[in-house]
This record gives structure tokens, C-alpha cells and sequence, in this order.
């Protein structure tokens, strides 16, 4: 199994799901290593993953001129103040394409 792992906070934190659990790393750097909430911590990684696929997919078809809403305006407008970066789906999430 490959590694799942999950870049956050413009890549302060990445966070990687491997047979042994979790392991984050700050600044690239080992941080923390999480062995009790590992099921928790990859349900969490694998719902931004999800995210990510649809937030990339709905800013190419807005950008292809395929989709023009006053909803899907507001909702990217919420994601940008709730989230300060725009990190791509990990290649767990997209592993036979390149990432949108």
C-alpha cells in the first residue's frame, strides 16, 4: 500500500498515513507520530482529499468557462476564508491523472 499523505497549512504540516499509523511531519520535519487515533486521522485526511477533488474540479470548469453560479461563487468565496492555501489532491487521491 502506498503511502496516503497530505499537505496542509500551505505545507507547514504533512501529514502521512502508512501501515504503522500516522506520522506528521512540520516543516518536513518528524513531529509527531499518532498510533491510537490513526482510523480518525485518516477518515479526516481522506474527507480533504475528497474536498480537494471537487474544489479543483468545479475552478477548471469555472476557468474552461463551463460553470457560472452566484452559489458556487459564494461557496468558493467561504472555502477561501476558511482555508489559506490552495493545495492540490494528494496522489492518493488522484493516482492514475495528474492532480487538476
Amino acid at each position: 500500500m502506498k503511502d496516503h499523505v497530505v499537505r496542509v497549512d500551505s505545507g507547514k504540516y504533512t501529514f502521512v498515513r502508512s501501515l504503522g499509523g500516522i506520522r506528521i511531519l512540520r516543516h518536513g520535519e518528524p513531529w509527531h507520530e499518532q498510533t491510537e487515533a490513526g482510523n480518525a486521522l485518516s477518515s479526516i485526511m481522506a474527507e480533504l482529499d475528497a474536498a480537494r477533488v471537487v474544489v479543483a474540479a468545479v475552478r477548471t470548469a469555472i476557468a474552461m468557462g463551463l460553470v457560472k453560479s452566484a452559489g458556487i461563487d459564494a461557496a468558493l468565496a467561504k472555502h477561501a476564508a476558511l482555508v489559506d492555501d490552495r493545495e492540490p489532491p494528494s496522489e492518493w487521491a488522484c493516482p492514475a491523472e495528474s492532480t487538476p
